[in-house]
């Protein structure tokens, strides 16, 4: 029986109580954050977990959100004085995709939902606001950038389009809808 630092997380996922012997065991959330298109009103869901041992990294949990919502992150990690430095590079959903695709998730009752975006705001609110809530207390200091160090960019999106890599993310301005 393989134990808790050999398994894969697919493995985890699929029988939780195999080979857990002497490990210490931990569930992260993984979050969904959507709005309401027309109230703005924002609804946080637990779309997945990440069942890990001993412990994680941001980047596993940035794997498993990608996971669970099938877009990509494929972020670059670091640290400065602000905290953790999030770079997005250019081909993360974030920067384009079909908005109007549907997502599926699993919600905290195992109940299945649909979401659609409307567009390329909603869908880029959802990113930067997930991650963010799955990150949670792993990712103290949170701020974005792209390109090297540059703020980031993101043309389009209202009612703020630029987050400045020297600031802490803040999350989404209430009349962001």
């Amino acid at each position: 029986m393989r134990g808790c630092a050999e398994k894969t997380p697919r493995d985890i996922i699929e029988d939780p109580s195999r080979g857990m012997e002497g490990a210490n065991f931990y569930v992260a959330p993984i979050y969904g954050v959507f709005y309401d298109a027309e109230t703005g009103e924002q609804r946080k869901v637990i779309i997945g977990q990440h069942n890990y041992c001993d412990a994680t990294t941001i980047e596993e949990l940035v794997d498993a959100l990608g996971w669970f919502t099938e877009l990509r992150f494929a972020l670059k990690v670091s640290y400065d004085d602000l905290g953790t430095a999030i770079e997005w590079p250019p081909e993360a959903s974030l920067f384009g995709r079909d908005a109007t695709s549907a997502f599926l998730y699993h919600d905290e009752g195992g109940e299945k939902g649909e979401h659609i975006f409307p567009g390329n705001n909603e869908l880029r609110w959802f990113v930067l606001e997930s991650l963010v809530e799955t990150l949670g207390q792993h990712a103290p200091g949170l701020h974005y950038s792209m390109g090297g160090g540059k703020d980031l960019l993101l043309e389009g999106l209202t009612p703020l389009d630029t987050f400045p890599v020297d600031k802490l993310y803040e999350g989404r301005p209430v009349d962001a809808g």
